[in-house]
């Protein structure tokens, strides 16, 4: 058949569900015909374009392989000269295996925040698509650039670092419109927080600007190093129609925060 090429089976069963290998093993020595343009992934993390685009890309993704298997499994036994029956058995059986993976192996998503990565700043080194109340030219007799451009990043260039003025905290948030419910807040962090001081980062959605669910991380003690945060979210209500990011740093003299990487998770 033009434009193909024959290739052993290699994904009769995906790899997540290596309890159920022994379903393929009656498949070992079908030969797939498939497309040089035809290309599966295995499960696990998506990578950084995916994880950018909508996420219905990934919801129709396994819909999409069955349809392909279908297709395939009907090439396959065309070619074979298998008869009706088994073109019938392996057709099934490759979607069944397919589906019980799927049970044990759950779509996870990133949302993109807007400017979740602090790659953003302006030529005043102000933070952009932020609001905040640092002012980097501002020159009165306290520290008033409280939110600073920081290169020690987890991620990309840049990070934030929140710092206190003596004054009143740094703050920063961020609010845009969003319509896929998120499971967690994701964030890296590290910060050294003076004796009984706090540092915050929360997360509250709303519908008809209502707060229908939240989720709050307090910072009490200083972390030397980097550390991922998970910060669950409510489910209460299903359906949302923007979020609002506050991180709020501390209000004692050498209290730092630094951020960077924000991602909303979806499972």
């Amino acid at each position: 058949m033009p434009g193909y090429k024959q290739q052993p089976l290699t994904y009769g069963l995906p790899q997540a569900c290596p309890a159920r290998a022994g379903l393929a093993s009656p498949l070992n020595k079908i030969y797939f015909l498939v497309h040089p343009r035809l290309k599966f992934r295995p499960s696990g993390q998506p990578d950084k374009e995916s994880r950018s685009t909508a996420g219905s890309k990934a919801v129709n993704a396994v819909s999409n392989a069955q349809r392909h298997l279908s297709i395939e499994a009907t090439l396959i036994s065309e070619q074979l000269s298998i008869p009706k029956m088994h073109r019938l058995v392996i057709t099934i059986t490759l979607l069944l295996t397919l589906i019980a993976c799927q049970k044990n192996s759950p779509v996870e998503l990133d949302l993109a925040i807007p400017n979740g990565d602090f790659e953003q700043w302006d030529a005043n080194q102000n933070l952009l698509i932020w609001r905040t109340n640092s002012c980097p030219l501002c020159v009165p007799p306290f520290e008033t650039y409280i939110v600073q451009k920081q290169t020690d990043a987890t991620h990309g260039q840049f990070a934030a670092k929140f710092i206190y003025n003596n004054a009143y905290n740094s703050i920063a948030t961020n609010k845009f419109a969003i319509s896929v419910h998120p499971s967690a807040l994701t964030a890296y962090v590290k910060s050294n927080i003076a004796s009984g001081d706090t540092a915050l980062l929360q997360v509250d959605l709303f519908r008809n600007n209502a707060r229908v669910d939240s989720g709050k991380w307090l910072e009490t003690t200083s972390t030397a190093n980097y550390k991922k945060l998970e910060i669950q979210i409510t489910q209460t209500s299903p359906g949302i129609d923007s979020a609002l990011i506050t991180i709020l740093g501390g209000k004692r003299e050498s209290t730092e925060l630094f951020v960077d990487n924000l991602e909303f998770v979806k499972r």
